[in-house]
């Protein structure tokens, strides 16, 4: 069953004489119903950058279709002429906004809805065609968005490279930022063991983890339990225990948006467990929780979501005591190749990190001229932070005056 508009994308996506790939938009619920499709998209994963294989997978898809069923979420499907499934493009409604950030304070917000392609590209081949007779369909089939989102798209891949070279997708869309702005990309690749993740690191880091562990569970009166939750009759006691880390966070306070359209939604959790892709920890001090993380597993890609530490337990890093308990679990039970600690670098992360990429984030929007003063003003606003820091760095010119000493 296609969505609205979908006819409008199919024939963007033939050309002018009907022939070759054809592209339809098909509404979520159908699409996940559709077995054989959902098989395809499987095998299409190899498209995808391997960091972000959860967010490309039809489980991640499922479960954010299910925080918020809305109608705008739909899977863009690639037929070659025989009508055979070479691509597709999951899609998710995200309410976003684009920030005018000064250090910490946020000054005021645009804000978006979004049509967003989960996973940071395409499931395509790397044919410009292609591409091209997708991001024809998504604006021809999508006009209720106010612009087409991709988050953590790999530096260097096919699609980075498609958007920012000049051709027929700048006739067709706005492309924020002008330039590509790559961001550096932590993550974890895991050894054989443990033992060797450590030899890795210095000897004072080394040391400073186990003694931060010892010192918790000092705190906790000797007891300090991590556990693993990854089966669907343990989620409600984690979401229980989660919730109540999640009350008296930090984070709690800096999300933007309620704790259940975030990866702590009850439901989720359970979907998740159910098809086998959670994979989560919770970090127990004498009895009481004061740590949590959400995961999710495709494969052998481990992908974190979502972490919270209780504020009374800060001073003795709780955080980074789950992060080190858990990562010995890692290397025991459903061993994954790599951890993507997802977007941003923290002191937190790059303990836990070993190898270094690049990513970025862009919006293609609609060539209206509300959305051009959009760009124009988010780029000036930055532009202008950029050429005052530069102006302060300057070093202060020198003494150039008289020689007053005496002859």
């Amino acid at each position: 069953m296609s969505i609205l508009n979908t006819e409008t994308a199919r024939l963007a996506g033939q050309g002018r004489e009907g022939a070759g790939p054809t592209v339809e938009l098909i509404g979520a619920d159908a699409a996940l119903a559709d077995d054989p499709l959902l098989n395809r998209w499987h095998e299409l994963l190899d498209y995808g950058s391997r960091l972000n294989r959860v967010w490309s997978s039809p489980r991640i898809f499922s479960d954010q279709h299910g925080k918020a069923p809305l109608q705008e979420n739909c899977v863009a499907v690639v037929r070659d002429e025989h009508g055979a499934v070479v691509g597709l493009c999951p899609i998710v409604h995200w309410r976003l906004t684009l920030p005018f950030q000064f250090r910490r304070r946020i000054l005021g917000r645009i804000r978006l809805r979004a049509a967003t392609i989960l996973g940071g590209e395409p499931l395509l081949p790397p044919d410009p065609a292609l591409h091209e007779r997708l991001f024809a369909a998504l604006d021809a089939g999508l006009p209720w968005c106010d612009c087409i989102y991709i988050n953590s798209m790999p530096v260097g891949s096919f699609i980075a490279k498609f958007i920012y070279q000049q051709g027929e997708l700048h006739k067709r869309f706005l492309v924020h930022p002008v330039r590509l702005e790559p961001r550096e990309w932590i993550y974890l690749e895991l050894g054989s063991s443990m033992d060797e993740f450590l030899r890795e690191k210095q000897k004072r880091t080394r040391n400073t983890l186990k003694r931060r562990v010892k010192k918790l569970r000092e705190h906790g009166g000797g007891a300090l339990e991590c556990i693993r939750v990854e089966h669907e009759d343990q989620v409600d006691a984690f979401y229980t225990a989660a919730l109540a880390v999640a009350e008296r966070s930090w984070q709690f306070q800096s999300l933007g948006q309620c704790l259940e359209e975030t990866a702590l939604y009850q439901e989720s959790l359970r979907n998740q467990a159910r098809l086998g892709s959670l994979r989560a920890y919770l970090l127990n001090c004498g009895g009481k929780p004061c740590a949590f993380v959400i995961g999710y597993q495709e494969d052998d890609v481990l992908q974190f979501e979502q972490t919270a530490y209780a504020a009374e337990f800060a001073h003795y890093s709780p955080g980074t005591v789950l992060y080190f308990l858990l990562l010995e679990d890692l290397y025991h039970h459903r061993k994954p190749s790599f951890v993507n600690h997802g977007v941003g670098t923290t002191p937190h992360k790059r303990i836990f990190t070993n190898r270094t990429a690049q990513d970025a984030c862009v919006h293609l929007f609609r060539p209206t001229l509300r959305n051009r003063l959009r760009c124009l003003s988010h780029q000036a606003f930055y532009a202008g932070l950029k050429l005052a820091k530069r102006i302060r760095s300057r070093p202060a010119p020198q003494n150039m005056g008289e020689d007053e000493s005496d002859d």
